[in-house]
């Protein structure tokens, strides 16, 4: 009888196991079964991305090798491979199609818009378009920024709205788009905190526009910015353009002190463009070229997404190019058949062939059947816009080097 008990009651301790072990089994299935099914609903929310992952992987394909030997053409270019390569990297990086993104112009207080009209024009509609909030701001609504220089209170206002959302593009009010397929997606690196762009004329970060990541990092770089302009000297300093390569060679290597001090001395006498792009020469020397200094990225020439029109004399392509610079109304003028190569000659910032039919009404970019009202004359293939932009990039590789050398005229004996 002792033992029949004592074997119920071993009995009754293994089902009760056997009961903990079955639950525990039951819970991980439905939990797998649920991750599982917001996979799939994840992956299916992807065809409603713009330009949709399927557009992307499409556009890849139509200028595949495969797809142009089947149409009967040399596979020779294919300019949407590289753009639908960048989009799926990205995506791998597991950046949210959901990015609440604002792009952001600040202009002084009085400044006549109409200035920027068409400008300013496409890049409403096109914020419409994809899904982005667009905004233009006078400084003067937001007196805690106090800075004089008005170069410098912009990034003091950009501050101000960085809380609000998870990226801000901020840009000049002179860029319009002419792609509006691309999606700054594109160009956000996750492990970024900031990301400038180098300039192709020369060997410049530009301060006029930057992906701007909502961390307190960025908030601190920003804030220590916008006050650098107490830091620069009473010289032909290149205002924030200027001052945004010492800062970040002092912020990101504290230990070059004493080797930035020659490049402080050429900036301190910089009296023109040359000694101000020989001080930019010796900053960048000092620095040593990087495309990643710890939170901060620099795109190299040519990658990022605007670029100044009159590189190239108002051409452009679809497979390169997203915005175009250098859009005010005054200095544009149509298109008159035929192009004069004015992107060799000194005149070439003077005025621009308008990239654009008409003017671009934002107020209808919401119809179905709106379209992009371009002047496809200047729309080139991308081997014309690369051999025009690499020739300019070994021009001023070469430049760079020449201006490096003018820095020993400033080194005290």
């Amino acid at each position: 009888m002792i033992a029949f008990r004592l074997g119920s009651a071993r009995f009754r301790q293994s089902m009760t196991a056997r009961h903990v072990l079955c639950v525990i089994y039951a819970i991980i299935t439905i939990l797998l079964l649920i991750l599982w099914f917001l996979f799939l609903e994840d992956i299916q929310d992807l065809s409603s991305f713009a330009p949709t992952y399927g557009q992307a992987k499409e556009m890849s394909y139509e200028h595949s090798d495969e797809y142009l030997r089947q149409q009967g053409k040399p596979p020779t270019e294919k300019p949407y491979s590289d753009f639908g390569q960048r989009f799926m990297n990205n995506q791998n990086k597991t950046i949210d199609k959901r990015l609440n993104i604002l792009m952001l112009i600040v202009v002084q207080k009085g400044t006549d818009l109409k200035t920027y009209s068409n400008a300013l024009g496409s890049m409403k509609c096109y914020a419409q378009k994809q899904g982005y909030h667009f905004k233009v701001i006078e400084d003067a609504e937001y007196p805690m920024c106090q800075q004089k220089d008005f170069m410098f209170r912009r990034h003091c206002v950009v501050l101000q709205f960085l809380p609000n959302y998870d990226y801000i593009v901020f840009l000049d009010g002179d860029m319009a788009v002419v792609n509006p397929k691309r999606r700054f997606e594109e160009y956000i690196d996750p492990t970024a905190d900031i990301t400038f762009y180098e300039r192709i004329d020369n060997w410049e970060f530009a301060a006029g526009s930057y992906l701007a990541k909502n961390c307190e990092w960025t908030k601190e770089f920003l804030k220590l910015f916008a006050d650098y302009e107490q830091q620069i000297p009473k010289s032909f300093h290149g205002t924030d353009n200027g001052a945004l390569h010492i800062f970040i060679a002092e912020l990101m290597y504290p230990d070059l002190h004493e080797d930035l001090k020659t490049c402080w001395s050429v900036y301190r006498q910089s009296k023109n463009y040359d000694t101000l792009f020989t001080y930019e020469a010796c900053v960048r020397n000092v620095m040593g070229f990087r495309r990643k200094i710890e939170n901060i990225k620099i795109m190299e020439k040519g990658t990022s997404w605007v670029r100044d029109i009159w590189l190239t004399d108002s051409r452009w392509c679809l497979e390169k190019d997203f915005m175009l610079h250098a859009l005010q109304q005054q200095r544009r003028i149509g298109f008159q058949e035929k192009i004069l190569d004015r992107a060799n000659m000194g005149a070439r910032h003077l005025y621009y062939y308008d990239p654009f039919e008409k003017n671009v009404d934002w107020t209808k970019c919401e119809k179905e059947d709106f379209k992009w009202p371009l002047d496809e004359r200047l729309i080139v293939p991308a081997s014309t816009i690369t051999e025009i932009i690499e020739k300019i990039k070994r021009e001023r590789e070469k430049k760079r080097w020449k201006f490096s050398g003018y820095v020993e005229k400033f080194i005290k004996a």
